[in-house]
């Protein structure tokens, strides 16, 4: 018995080693591709593209086989679909055995946070002012790339957040992502569909707050009253969710019996929750496209795999995410502001979800 559990680590740190080494050829060739792993799986696969497709409208996501990249607002940013050319399976080890050299990169400056907390005050003074009950102000954090090694640097969050979906794509001559998200949009496996509200975060060692509450209750109400709006009967399960030295407070709805020719229109409904955007959407986004300095471009949107295998689709909340390229790396961090948040408060939780990738980073 022990020489096969042996056997199968061996295997799963070899297949790691391999991915690694698949992920810099493919880099090396500026191919178009994505590797992901769902939350607690150890099957990554490498979906490979020969061309990519441009999507400047809604769709009809059952129609579509791929991989959807969509951005934040579809009318600033193409949503981008990876067909799949090629595909590669990995079974990946989950033991983190390896001593790398972070990347060394640069602590928030004084200037940076003064300009957040001037952002936020002024974010809090809209809310008081208008109808709006909540708004996601986000911070765009630029540093130099000191020479980072992207394939270590990934399996480091492979192997660090196994409870998100874990990705890294390149989008030739547009840049590379990568980053491990919590938070399910939607996702459709055989007759059940499933949504995640997730809003709230402390540190692990913190009790919980009205304000945190608060602000997740907006979007289990919002998500209530969009299945009730379609006549969707659904059921709840309420929980808390950790990542890293966070925890969120998560709810998931089932929904049962929902027509396939609806899915695409429930997609379009929900994004973007006020997870990501507010309440009302339509005032929150526009305070938001008023008051940040930054282009959340796909930071804020939804990816996942649709109909590779089957008919199941499964898209995820694209936060705790970055941009690389080959002079700079974007750190997207961002949290809910309601009338009862305080800015130096909000301040520190994006540093604490900052951190969450600053600290799986490896240097070449």
């Amino acid at each position: 018995m022990k020489s096969v559990i042996l056997m199968k680590l061996r295997r799963f740190t070899m297949s790691n080693k391999l991915v690694e080494v698949e992920i810099k050829r493919l880099l090396k060739a500026n191919k178009a591709f994505v590797a992901y792993i769902c939350p607690s799986s150890d099957l990554l696969r490498i979906v490979i593209s020969n061309n990519i497709v441009y999507l400047n409208q809604k769709v009809d996501f059952v129609d579509l086989t791929g991989f959807v990249f969509h951005p934040f607002a579809l009318e600033d940013k193409d949503a981008v679909l990876f067909p799949v050319d090629e595909k590669k399976d990995y079974y990946i080890s989950n033991n983190n055995n390896n001593s790398h050299k972070k990347l060394e990169i640069e602590e928030t400056c004084e200037i940076e946070r003064n300009n957040y907390l001037k952002i936020c005050g002024d974010v809090i003074e809209c809310l008081n002012e208008t109808n709006c009950d909540k708004i996601v102000l986000t911070r765009c954090i630029i540093r130099t790339n000191n020479n980072i090694d992207i394939s270590k640097s990934f399996n480091e969050l492979l192997l660090s957040y196994t409870n998100t979906f874990r990705y890294l794509l390149n989008v030739p001559e547009q840049g590379i992502w990568m980053g491990a998200s919590p938070e399910k949009l939607i996702c459709k496996t055989s007759n059940i569909v499933n949504i995640d509200a997730i809003a709230g975060t402390r540190r692990i060692e913190d009790i919980w707050d009205e304000k945190n509450k608060k602000e997740h209750t907006y979007t289990e109400r919002y998500i209530e009253n969009i299945l009730k709006q379609k006549n969707l009967s659904y059921s709840k399960e309420s929980h808390k969710m950790q990542m890293g030295g966070l925890s969120h407070l998560y709810s998931s709805f089932f929904v049962e019996k929902l027509k396939i020719n609806e899915f695409s229109n429930l997609v379009y409904k929900l994004h973007p929750t006020p997870s990501v955007c507010g309440l009302p959407k339509a005032l929150a986004k526009k305070c938001i496209f008023e008051l940040e300095k930054h282009d959340r471009e796909f930071y804020c949107g939804f990816l996942g795999p649709c109909n590779i295998d089957s008919s199941d689709i499964q898209f995820f909340v694209n936060i705790r995410c970055m941009k690389i390229s080959f002079d700079n790396l974007f750190f997207f961090v961002g949290g809910g502001i309601i009338k009862e948040s305080t800015a130096n408060t909000e301040f520190v939780e994006t540093e604490l979800k900052l951190l969450l990738l600053k600290d799986k980073l490896v240097c070449q």
